[in-house]
Order: C-alpha cells, then sequence, then structure tokens
C-alpha cells in the first residue's frame, strides 16, 4: 500500500463541488499537480525539515467535516479553516496538535463543547459564529499563558465567566459576546492593562460594571456590554480611560445619568457617521439615553416619552411604559436590596396583590 504523503493529508480538506472550483484555481491545490505541498497557496512548511507548518483555506467553500488525518502534521503552528460550511465537531487528532500558535475556525457550522486545544502555544485563539455549546474551562489561563486574542462570540456558550481570564495579561481582544452566559463580569477584568477590545454584550450578565475599569494603565479602546442585565450605575471613572473610543451600555438594567465626563467625550463617533441627524445628537445620548426617554438602539435619537408613560432604566431598548404602581413598586424592592428588608412582609411575591404589601396601603380603588 502507497504511503500516504503530505500532498494527500493536505487535499483531504477538498469537500464538496464549490470547494473543488476554488481548488482548480490555486496554485498546486489542482488535480494531478505534481507540485511540492510546500508550494501551494496557502500552505508554509519548515525551511530545514520541509514539514507543513501552516495551513490557511479561509474562503474556500469547504462543505465537509475537518478531516481527522490533520493530526499528523505535528508542526503545525497555523490552521485557518475560517469562512467555510465545516460542520461536526473538532476531532480529537487535531484538537492534540502540539505547537499550534494560530487557530481560526469561525464562520462555520462545528458543533460541540468548547474546542480544547492542547497546544499551549495559543496566541490566536477564534471559533466565533459556530454552534459551539457549554461552558469555558476553568483554567483557560493556564492552558494559554501567551493568548494575545480570543474569540468565542456567536456561538451557544454558557455558564458564568471563568475569573481565570483575569489572569490572561498579554490579551489584546476578548470577544465572548452574543452567547448564553450569565453571572457577574469577572472583578478583575479591567486590570488587563493590553486589553484594547472586551466585548461582552448580548448575553445575560448581571452585577456592577467592575471597579477594575478604574486602572490608569487601561489601554481599552472599544468597551461593548450592551444587552445584558447590567445593574447599578454608569461610573465616572470610564472618562478616566484616555484611550477609550467606543462604549456601548444600552439594554440593561442601569439607573442615574450618563456621567458628565464621559458625555464630554463623543464616544462612538464611528457609528453615528452612519445615523442620520447625529449631529445634533448631545453628547450624552451617544451613550444612553436617558431615563424617560425611548429609542430603538438605547441611543441617539431619544424620543421623551408621554405623560403617564416612563422607562425605568437608561438606554432603554423599546417602547415607553405605562406607569402600574405595581411595577414601580417592586422596581423599588429589587434595585435596593428588598430581599434583606426588615419590614418586607409579601414584597416580591407575584401571587400578591401589591396593596397587601407590609406598609402600604390603598384607597378603595386600589391606588397606593
Amino acid at each position: 500500500m502507497a504511503e500516504i504523503t503530505l500532498e494527500d493529508i493536505v487535499l483531504t480538506l477538498i469537500q464538496g463541488d464549490a470547494a473543488l472550483q476554488w481548488s482548480q484555481q490555486r496554485q498546486g491545490w489542482e488535480a494531478n499537480s505534481n507540485s511540492n505541498v510546500c508550494s501551494w497557496d496557502g500552505v508554509n512548511c519548515d525551511p530545514i525539515d520541509f514539514s507543513v507548518t501552516e495551513i490557511d483555506v479561509s474562503t474556500a467553500q469547504i462543505q465537509g467535516t475537518i478531516p481527522s488525518s490533520l493530526g499528523i502534521l505535528t508542526s503545525l503552528r497555523k490552521l485557518d479553516l475560517s469562512h467555510n460550511d465545516f460542520t461536526g465537531t473538532v476531532p480529537t487528532e487535531v484538537l492534540s496538535l502540539p505547537q499550534l500558535a494560530y487557530v481560526d475556525l469561525g464562520s462555520n457550522r462545528i458543533v460541540g463543547p468548547f474546542p480544547f486545544f492542547v497546544s499551549s502555544n495559543l496566541e490566536v485563539f477564534e471559533i466565533e459564529e459556530n454552534q459551539f455549546s457549554g461552558l469555558l474551562p476553568d483554567k483557560i489561563a493556564s492552558a494559554y499563558p501567551g493568548l494575545l486574542a480570543l474569540n468565542l462570540s456567536n456561538n451557544t456558550l454558557t455558564g458564568t465567566l471563568p475569573e481565570d481570564l483575569c489572569l490572561l495579561t498579554n490579551l489584546n481582544k476578548l470577544n465572548l459576546a452574543f452567547n448564553k452566559f450569565h453571572g457577574v463580569i469577572p472583578h478583575d477584568i479591567g486590570a488587563i492593562t493590553h486589553l484594547q477590545g472586551l466585548f461582552l454584550n448580548d448575553n445575560s450578565l448581571y452585577g456592577p460594571i467592575p471597579s477594575s475599569f478604574d486602572n490608569k494603565d487601561n489601554s481599552l479602546v472599544q468597551l461593548f456590554l450592551q444587552h445584558n442585565q447590567l445593574s447599578g450605575t454608569i461610573p465616572g471613572f470610564l472618562s478616566e480611560i484616555h484611550s477609550l473610543k467606543d462604549f456601548f451600555v444600552d439594554g440593561n438594567k442601569l439607573t442615574g445619568a450618563v456621567p458628565t465626563e464621559l458625555c464630554d467625550r463623543q464616544l462612538n463617533a464611528v457609528y453615528f457617521e452612519k445615523v442620520p441627524g447625529a449631529d445634533a445628537r448631545k453628547g450624552c445620548e451617544s451613550v444612553s439615553c436617558a431615563l424617560n426617554y425611548k429609542s430603538e438602539d438605547g441611543i441617539f435619537p431619544c424620543e421623551k416619552c408621554p405623560e403617564s408613560k416612563f422607562t425605568p432604566y437608561l438606554g432603554w431598548n423599546g417602547q415607553c411604559i405605562k406607569v402600574q404602581e405595581r411595577h414601580i413598586l417592586d422596581t423599588l424592592y429589587q434595585e435596593n436590596g428588598g430581599s434583606e428588608w426588615i419590614h418586607a412582609e409579601r414584597w416580591g411575591n407575584p401571587n400578591v396583590p401589591h396593596c397587601m404589601y407590609e406598609g402600604i396601603g390603598c384607597n378603595e380603588d386600589g391606588k397606593v
């Protein structure tokens, strides 16, 4: 039986008619090519032993599964399979590649749990826009101490964010957006001093914005926290992040007002270049519409609610709400530690009329 060649291994990636057509237009990949794999488009090799060190078949229109035979390429340092139509799971043989420093599986339809690669050399790890599910590993920093970019966005990952993420001291991009994470934002995440882009939007994170962002060495340029369940107020110390250009926080449960110092920064300027009439916006509206103002996106343009209606939070996405006494009382209870109140019999009980809350009196019309 003929020995399998490096060319044979790499060619296992070409699956589907569209990928076959792609290969016929690329140096070395065409049918019956006798050229050495090291000369192929998207393939690089070690200059001494000619082992394959890089494979880039992004946007090759591949339809199929990731070949387990790639695990034979133990010198592989870069694997870019992004923007194809790979399905199935990541083979164990590929996860076991010992030298990988760059992995991009983004924009496919790959399934399974978080793909835990064994290589401790990983610097770029991107698996966005797939169908990965389950929890993040607790010790991600000890597994990948040199990580520079981590993009897990647009999957269905769940659970809480491990505090271990804060130990990725070289990280400059962390994108966990559009997943199903819950719990609080790790407290020390603002202490990652090289971090320039932090995207935690569109999850179910709650609690306050961490005070660790109050850090004179902070390098953040983009901070996306919108569409979560964050509470409390927008801290003024964020204005001290001099590198910050884009800050989105609408669609949370934040109260109070946008700090004047942030309003004066004219944040999110690039976004508003595409918004008609944005030159007329107030600085605060670049960050969030005020209480009792509505907006489809929670930011400019903001429209004041009519009388008898309100919005309970800053940056409210959607319509104004008709004032309901029960809602006001329940919000008061939830936002002010009601579960710790001494005299709060029946408060917060959905099965009890609000007029029966301890300390609340109503007239014969049921009005407080």
